[in-house]
């Protein structure tokens, strides 16, 4: 869907910027679209299989019957009561920035039909890398993988340093002390990232 839009928008080649598991979108988008892709810009991405599984109401989001029973029933005054708490746990070591929860509309999240869709994809999650990942070394197109090494969501050991060692085109940026949430931590050195992957820079360093 993303190549379509991007052919009828007229854009050859893109750079594409994802964080967390929508890093495993990436190596995907970038095995199957080779042409499309100028660079990859992966921020403290899920790349390979984990050990600690998904979160309970991940699990239960994803059953038959019983999910769709939670989700339209007390999912939602649970869920809201969790969104806070839960989005500071995501940024540690680092402070949440005031009014994160609001500003980013993080309830819309809560609402029992995307709760339902984000637990199917964070159960099925393991599944998609653990199919994507013996196909790494195909990529080859400009990535740099930036990572926190504070992250206690995802681990910069088991995901980003292993990626890098399976993908000759990849270099690693790490981060002594950011946890998760390195964008808003670290911006400048995502945007520095960024513009490398630009045609002028690409070009200069060669």
């Amino acid at each position: 869907m993303i190549d379509e839009a991007l052919g009828q928008l007229g854009v050859a080649r893109a750079i594409f910027v994802a964080h967390s598991w929508a890093g495993a979108m990436l190596p995907a988008f970038a095995l199957q679209n080779p042409d499309r892709v100028a660079g990859l810009v992966m921020l403290a991405p899920v790349t390979h299989l984990w050990d600690t599984g998904v979160a309970w109401y991940h699990t239960l989001a994803a059953l038959p019957v019983i999910g769709p029973l939670f989700a339209y029933t007390v999912e939602l005054p649970l869920a809201l009561a969790m969104l806070g708490p839960s989005a500071r746990g995501a940024f540690l070591p680092q402070a949440m920035p005031d009014n994160y929860v609001a500003d980013t509309a993080l309830p819309l999240l809560a609402r029992p039909r995307e709760f339902l869709a984000n637990g199917w994809d964070m159960v099925t999650l393991r599944t998609a890398v653990a199919a994507l990942q013996p196909r790494y070394r195909e990529i080859t197109a400009p990535t740099i993988v930036i990572h926190g090494g504070a992250d206690t969501t995802v681990s910069i050991d088991i995901h980003s340093r292993s990626f890098v060692r399976e993908v000759a085109s990849a270099r690693l940026i790490e981060l002594p002390g950011v946890g998760h949430m390195l964008q808003t931590a670290a911006p400048e050195v995502v945007i520095a990232a960024i513009e490398q992957m630009l045609p002028a820079k690409q070009a200069a360093a060669e």
